[in-house]
């Protein structure tokens, strides 16, 4: 808090304290070609399935208690893919 030099991260440093300066990351974010959607859907003995997609190219990443699942489709059919799992388990996932 006392350095004497000037900087855009000195400045920012002594106006949100060096905590923030801690947690701070020049790592830039991945852009990808389409917004991210997240479905989650929670089964009736409670587990719950969320898929995650991260960009419009990409699959949907369906995590659950018992693993992981990789699946291309629509939202409704990544929903019909989640009831799959929840009826029948790993047999339903998709082959890779």
């Amino acid at each position: 808090m006392n350095a004497r030099t000037t900087g855009v991260m000195q400045a920012l440093r002594n106006s949100h304290g060096p905590s923030w300066l801690v947690s701070f990351s020049l790592v830039r974010e991945q852009h990808s070609a389409g917004p991210t959607r997240v479905i989650s859907v929670t089964a009736g003995n409670g587990d719950i399935f969320e898929a995650i997609m991260m960009g419009a190219d990409e699959p949907w990443i369906i995590t659950y208690p018992q693993g992981q699942d990789r699946f291309y489709g629509t939202e409704p059919e990544v929903r019909a893919h989640i009831r799959q799992l929840i009826l029948y388990g790993a047999t339903a996932k998709v082959a890779p």
